[in-house]
């Protein structure tokens, strides 16, 4: 759907997924770390909005790329112009 989206208002899907998946994504974790720090535990609610997102980032990449690498596989990142961008 989000692919559909667009293509009818002709933006590209890396732009897409910076702004619009992300956001969806992010808010269960927003709503789950505010009610945490609202019961008293402030710390857990910043460890989990750090760890959260990086333990999905390097068990995500590692798991992925270990599994290429034990098969064989060579994994090509091709880096568009737009993702330059959102890198910097």
């Amino acid at each position: 759907m989000l692919i559909m989206l667009g293509v009818i208002l002709r933006i590209s899907p890396e732009i897409l997924a910076v702004t619009v998946l992300a956001w969806a994504n992010c808010v269960g974790d927003i709503v789950a770390d505010t009610s945490i720090a609202r019961k008293g535990f402030q710390r857990m609610a910043i460890s989990a909005a750090v760890g959260g997102p990086l333990f999905n980032l390097l068990i995500g990449f590692g798991v992925s790329f270990l599994l290429a690498k034990l098969q064989g596989k060579v994994v090509y990142l091709k880096v568009r112009t737009e993702m330059k961008v959102m890198l910097n």
